[in-house]
């Protein structure tokens, strides 16, 4: 099952319309249309659809947790993980003249 197709079948099985959870949780009826189509381009970037797609699973009544979690590993670009212990980066200070 698709990150889309979770919600959109607990939308069903709760009786709710497109128009109700958009009421319940101001996305508009289009981008909520868009993610249970899977297509997350009209959210804004990740930190919005992550933020839609939590919203949208509580007002289904879902867990939000494992459809956060499967988008994660569908979306979050290739690249190196920063170790755990590894030191954090030092800040410059500026420095102030007056």
């Amino acid at each position: 099952m698709s990150i889309g197709e979770a919600p959109a079948g607990a939308r069903d099985l709760a009786g709710l319309t497109v128009g109700q959870v958009s009421e319940q949780t101001r996305i508009r009826q289009g981008i909520i249309r868009d993610i249970e189509g899977d297509n997350f381009s009209a959210c804004g970037g990740d930190f919005y659809a992550r933020g839609h797609i939590r919203s949208i699973a509580r007002a289904v009544g879902t867990d939000p947790g494992p459809l956060i979690e499967e988008y994660d590993s569908a979306h979050r670009p290739p690249g190196p993980e920063a170790p755990e212990d590894a030191a954090p980066a030092r800040r410059r200070h500026r420095m102030r003249w007056w």
